[in-house]
């Protein structure tokens, strides 16, 4: 969680994320999908106009509860990521 925390905003390596934590690729996508099941991570597609080209680009890692990341990532103040994070959880909780 920490290691995804520091990720905030980057496009999501699953491979790169495992081995830096020392855990296979399929942990890695388990404990992700756990993690997004619970409403802790967000992963935001990438968008295109192609269809294709979307299924094959990364999409971005964000988290639901922007405090949650700055604590886990040992950060006191929050930068550009933090607030596009909280940006994205503002129009995710807005009516369209």
């Amino acid at each position: 969680m920490r290691v995804a925390a520091g990720r905030i905003g980057q496009m999501l390596n699953q491979s790169e994320l495992g081995r830096t934590v020392g855990l296979p690729q399929p942990t890695v996508h388990r404990y992700l999908n756990l993690m997004e099941t619970s409403y802790m991570l967000i992963r935001l597609p990438a968008y295109a106009v192609n269809r294709t080209k979307r299924l094959v680009r990364t999409p971005k890692l964000y988290w639901g509860d922007t405090g949650l990341a700055l604590h886990l990532a040992g950060q006191s103040d929050p930068d550009g990521r933090h607030l596009e994070n909280l940006i994205l959880g503002d129009l995710m909780a807005s009516p369209s």
